[in-house]
Formats: structure tokens, sequence, C-alpha cells
């Protein structure tokens, strides 16, 4: 009977650990269930910076988006500023904690657009490790840069999504608009989710199975 039991939970756990494999995009670490946040990442893809309409960078982020099914649905806009809009318009931040698709909290509630971030982005829509330069045109307070916005003459600026520094927005060295680099995508609020019921009901029968072997064992001791 003993043996029974340990198979059985050791093959419980099997499948927690495999369900947990499978879903690579991690929800927000240590943050309360229900609690509002926002997730950012960077596109696995990439685009050159050409276009001077935010609207072509937001359905970019919104496609790339939807190849990953373990995100959660959510409402995408770039990180990036051309000569009519800047990012922090498009794609605001504040009053809630930003976190990666790896559940590290990259900003706090102060929002993204504080000059430097807690942790890099450093993930893309599936929680990979991402690419290293990525468009912005910003500034680290998410203002274009007059000269090197999106789409504006030859070059825009980049981020290095590896830097919880300035340069996570905006590096020194600006890029050909024709080059092709990823993005950074924003969601709106977000609520952080509870553990799946699936999850609940296997660890809850687990423990009950244990915990009837272990009354057994007491009242087989009781009548020796």
């Amino acid at each position: 009977m003993q043996k029974s039991i340990a198979v059985f939970l050791l093959a419980a756990f099997a499948v927690l650990s495999a369900t947990q494999l499978v879903a690579q995009v991690i929800p927000p670490i240590g943050l309360a269930p229900g609690s509002p946040y926002q997730l950012i990442f960077v596109t696995a893809d990439t685009t050159t910076s050409g276009s001077s309409n935010i609207a072509d960078y937001n359905a970019f982020v919104t496609s790339e988006a939807a190849l990953s099914p373990s995100l959660p649905l959510a409402t995408w806009h770039v990180v990036g500023s051309t000569a009519s809009i800047n990012a922090n318009v498009n794609a605001p931040s504040g009053g809630v904690p930003v976190y990666n698709t790896q559940g590290i909290e990259v900003a706090s509630a102060a929002g993204i657009y504080t000059g430097s971030l807690l942790n890099p982005v450093a993930s893309d829509q599936y929680g990979d490790n991402s690419s290293f330069f990525v468009w912005t045109g910003s500034t680290p307070s998410g203002v274009g840069d007059p000269n090197f916005t999106l789409g504006n003459l030859d070059t825009a600026v980049v981020g290095v999504s590896t830097l919880s520094t300035a340069s996570w927005m905006q590096s020194s060295l600006p890029h050909a608009l024709l080059h092709e680099e990823p993005v950074y995508a924003l969601s709106n609020i977000l609520t952080a989710p509870t553990p799946e019921p699936a999850t609940i009901t296997l660890l809850g029968s687990a423990l009950l199975v244990l915990g009837g072997f272990r009354l057994r064992q007491r009242r087989r001791g009781a009548r020796r």
C-alpha cells in the first residue's frame, strides 16, 4: 500500500511539472491573485522601422502576441514613438507593476518610463530569452527622440532588451530604418491569475490519499 501511495504522488507531481514546462509564460511571481499588473515582452520576430504610422507597429505586436497561446488575453501596444505619437501615450504605463513573460518584475507601479527598470525585459512572447537591440524611437521617459523616431529620416533609436539602465529604451547607436529588429510590446492592465482548478484538484487528491494512508497506519498501530 505504501508503495502504491508513493507511486500515485510521484505521478501527480510529474503531471504538475510537465504542465509547468509546457506553459512557458510564467505568471507574475509574488503578485497576489487578483492584483492588477501589466505584461511586457520583446517580439520574437523582427520588423523595419520605416513606417511613421504607429498603428503598423501596434498591429505587428498584436500579431506576435497571437502566436503564443500561453499569453493572457490582452490588448497590445508597441513601446515606441513616431513623430506624431509618443510611446508613453501609445503604450501608457504607471499605477500598476509591470512584469516580463518569465514572471519577473520589470517596473514598480511607477511604470516603465522612469529612466531605468528594476530588471531587464529580456524575454519574448514565449517566455524565452529575447534578442539584443529593439526599435523604440524613444527617450527613456517615453517621449520620441526628435531626430530618431520610428519612421523619421533614415535612422531610429534602438534600446537593449538585456539592460535595465536607461539604455533599455535608448542606446547610443541608432540603426538604419530598413534594418530589422524586434520591438517591445506592452499589454493593457491585467489581473493576476489564480491557480488552475485542475492543479488544485490534483494536489488536493494527492493530499487526501496521503492523509488516508497515514490514518490507516495509526489505526493499525493502535490495534497492536
